[in-house]
């Protein structure tokens, strides 16, 4: 088991995504803005579909993440 912790967990809010490469990658303008909580839900349900894929791919979730979006 082991990366349960990081279920839902974005990665987003510490890259400073532009709003308009968040809104056409996430469909949430403010996915890198930790100031607020609009969107946020959608942001979270996004990243556990991903995390959902990942999984079932087998592939190790830490290197499966990118460092900078836009």
């Amino acid at each position: 088991r082991g990366g349960t912790h990081l279920n839902g967990s974005t990665t987003t809010e510490g890259q400073r995504v532009a709003p308009e490469v968040a809104e056409r990658l996430f469909g949430v303008p403010t996915a890198g803005d930790f100031r607020t909580y609009e969107g946020k839900g959608k942001l979270v349900g996004w990243f556990e579909f991903y995390k959902c894929v990942i999984d079932s791919l087998g592939v190790c979730y830490f290197t499966s993440y990118w460092e900078n979006v836009g």
